[in-house]
């Protein structure tokens, strides 16, 4: 996780710490989630042409932790932390302690999961997790972190991360653009010489003499051409 700023206000560096400090179980929430998901939905339509959609758990962390950082981002924004301590002190006993840690990885665990109805983000979350560090994963990187920034719109971004990520979408889909076609080096192009044949509407016959010449110059007595 990356630590900074994402949006206007976001000064809170001690909650974002926090958040950091369980990043790798925030990655593996937003991986387990969004796998099981992509199960069901293959169950579901009884789908055998995804055979890797919902299986990769092994990761390069750095392809998911755009995503991972906008949603702590989101979720710093849509809770006043600073008073945190207050409402904390107010929730009921449970298993697990109502820190700020524990209350960030319970509320993405949620947002993960309603993401059954917003299926496009699981998609990306596939594409990614099956092309790491390839064009493909790329461009589901960035098209992931642009729907998240339109997701929660409410947040005030700084504007030089969606910039950042429209130039990368901009980037990686340029990959995809079929290079143009390099002339062929070293390939001899026939020259096509015009001559009488092709004066007659007949293919030239490449000689020199003109074979056509040849034969009028028999037939009006022009004597022998060189």
């Amino acid at each position: 996780m990356i630590v900074g700023t994402y949006y206007e206000g976001d000064d809170d560096m001690e909650v974002a710490w926090k958040q950091h400090d369980v990043y790798d179980q925030g990655v593996r929430t937003i991986i387990d989630s969004c796998n099981s998901l992509a199960r069901f939905a293959k169950m579901l339509l009884d789908d055998k042409s995804h055979d890797e959609w919902g299986t990769i758990e092994r990761i390069d962390h750095r392809t998911i932790q755009p995503a991972h950082d906008l949603l702590a981002a989101a979720w710093r924004f849509r809770h006043d932390l600073r008073q945190s301590e207050l409402r904390l002190e107010r929730q009921p006993d449970t298993l697990v302690p109502p820190t700020h840690e524990n209350l960030w990885l319970r509320w993405l665990r949620a947002e993960i999961e309603s993401w059954v109805w917003s299926p496009s983000l699981v998609r990306y979350v596939q594409l990614i997790l099956t092309n790491q560090n390839q064009p493909i994963g790329y461009t589901a990187e960035s098209k992931l972190a642009l729907a998240l920034i339109e997701r929660f719109s409410e947040v005030p971004w700084t504007s030089g991360w969606r910039d950042a990520f429209e130039k990368n979408q901009e980037n990686d889909l340029r990959k995809f653009a079929k290079p143009e076609a390099e002339p062929m080096r070293g390939l001899k192009i026939p020259i096509v010489m015009p001559c009488g044949c092709t004066a007659k509407g007949l293919s030239a016959c490449n000689r020199i003499p003109c074979e056509t010449e040849v034969i009028l110059a028999s037939r009006e007595g022009w004597g022998l051409l060189e």
